[in-house]
């Protein structure tokens, strides 16, 4: 009985520190880098999932922005014929085509509306 307080307070400890990790990764967000690939990708970053349609292979880069917006850099692997389109849809919102060139291009996604812009 003399260890248990100690033991308790250990426990307490360590759920307070997992909640507050899991806290802090919800409000800190890293960016995330990806890759995508011919047919259907989906990937899950923030509170979203992101799925993508495409043609060909592309990498792709997820900073948040604010708690309504996330920037998304999208880069061909390979060199192609032109265009380059994507196509992303999240939420209950419809699915957009984004265009892009051999050397990437940058959108701003919302989160709350569906749209994007460069």
């Amino acid at each position: 009985m003399r260890g248990s307080r100690a033991i308790l307070a250990l426990a307490a400890l360590v759920l307070i520190m997992g909640a507050a990790t899991l806290w802090a990764q919800n409000e800190y967000s890293m960016p995330l880098d990806r890759s995508i690939y011919p047919l259907r990708t989906a990937i899950k970053y923030d509170t979203q999932t992101y799925t993508f349609t495409c043609q060909s292979a592309y990498n792709v880069r997820f900073e948040r922005i604010d708690a309504k917006r996330v920037r998304l850099f999208i880069k061909p692997l390979n060199q192609q014929p032109i265009p380059y389109e994507v196509s992303v849809q999240w939420g209950n919102f419809p699915a957009i085509t984004l265009q892009t060139d051999s050397s990437g291009e940058t959108f701003i996604l919302n989160t709350e509306t569906g749209y994007a812009e460069k």
